[in-house]
């Protein structure tokens, strides 16, 4: 299984972003053209191979709805669940759960090792929270707007001197 937890602060709406958002939008349909058509098509077999993904992204759209104002920062967390099946074969001696990847070390090892977390913590710090012993984090993402200005002058949408168009 899988577990997303979105966490948000948000502060009151500011249009300028709504303007952003759409200028986005434009922006890479510009810059990738039929491409995000690709991207679509990509992003629905992903949801296709793992359809807990597509209950949480969808469970997000509601819950999100429900929200008014603008995302300041905003923190996302993807998990992945053992069965019991898995967690009573880790329990019996297996210290690598099979996670729905048969690749040794995750997607080919490009997630790195996991970390030793049988150190004791040292004196004065309190010890890390700990959470199931049943997940894995598979994605962590933070996103934080630090500025909006909702003007420009022309300086700063101007050609760089010496630009050449290809």
């Amino acid at each position: 299984g899988m577990v997303m937890t979105t966490d948000m602060w948000l502060a009151p709406t500011i249009p300028a972003m709504q303007e952003q958002a759409a200028f986005m939008q434009r922006y890479m349909k510009k810059l990738f053209g039929n491409d995000t058509e690709t991207m679509a098509r990509d992003f629905a077999q992903a949801m296709a191979m793992y359809p807990q993904m597509q209950a949480a992204m969808e469970r997000m759209k509601k819950e999100g709805a429900k929200l008014d104002g603008t995302a300041v920062l905003t923190t996302m967390k993807v998990e992945t669940v053992m069965s019991p099946e898995q967690a009573k074969a880790k329990a019996e001696g297996g210290d690598k759960p099979k996670m729905g990847l048969p690749l040794p070390g995750g997607l080919g090892g490009m997630f790195g090792k996991k970390k030793k977390t049988d150190e004791a913590p040292k004196e004065g710090q309190p010890a890390a929270a700990e959470g199931p012993k049943n997940r894995a984090t598979f994605m962590t993402s933070t996103t934080e707007l630090l500025e909006v200005q909702a003007s420009a002058s022309s300086a700063d949408v101007e050609i760089p001197a010496g630009f050449k168009q290809k």
